[in-house]
């Protein structure tokens, strides 16, 4: 069903990181991807995805370089949202990833 992120693990302090997502299903005809992260802090935020690779259903988010959007150490999770065209929604199975400390931060 899919929910599995792909990349080295992210840092707190870390900007620009590139986030995928493996879908496993055939985004032609998409209109519109999202995935819906809950926080280690149990928040949660609605990333706009971008489709990274259509044929093998990879979403992709690259985070902000201005804002800190990892800035909270431990383990995230991301659901994909996808709806297509034809008005069908695929909710995905959840994949997660770790944000670790920085030990020696910049000053």
């Amino acid at each position: 069903m899919g929910g599995e992120t792909e990349g080295a693990m992210p840092y707190n302090e870390d900007r620009g990181i590139d986030i995928r997502l493996q879908t496993k299903i055939n985004l032609a005809g998409a209109s519109a991807v999202q995935g819906k992260v809950k926080k280690p802090d149990a928040t949660t935020a609605t990333w706009t995805m971008t489709i990274y690779d259509e044929a093998n259903g990879i979403l992709r988010y690259i985070t902000s370089t201005v804002t800190n959007e990892l800035g909270i150490i431990g383990k995230w999770q991301i659901e994909p949202r996808v709806v297509f065209a034809t008005g069908e929604v695929y909710n995905g199975a959840i994949g997660e990833f770790t944000v670790a400390e920085v030990l020696f931060p910049t000053i």
